[in-house]
């Protein structure tokens, strides 16, 4: 979606040295995956638990909602980043997480 300067901001997140704005006529989620792929954040938008699923072990971003990758320090991500592997996933489940929807 393209951007405009005059696009009404109401309100952002700061993240490292950044402030990442909130729109007021779109919906935006910033995600910041950990390095090790077992932790995912979600800045913005709110999102339900099957499209936080599909987002973060099937890389399937929500429909109407522009998804930004962020890295720690706030900055955009040129690359979208692949989702975990079903090992990496396995890993996971046995460290006590599910990744499992209803």
């Amino acid at each position: 979606m393209e951007r405009t300067v005059n696009e009404p901001v109401i309100g952002g997140v700061h993240i490292g040295n950044k402030v990442l704005p909130f729109y007021k006529n779109r919906d935006v989620v910033y995600v910041q995956h950990d390095e090790d792929k077992t932790a995912t954040k979600f800045f913005g938008s709110t999102l339900n638990y099957v499209q936080r699923f599909n987002l973060m072990f099937r890389g399937i971003e929500p429909e109407k909602i522009e998804v930004i990758y962020i890295d720690k320090r706030g900055n955009q991500l040129s690359e979208k980043p692949e989702p975990p592997t079903r090992e990496e996933v396995r890993k996971m489940m046995t460290e006590g997480e599910t990744p499992t929807p209803e």
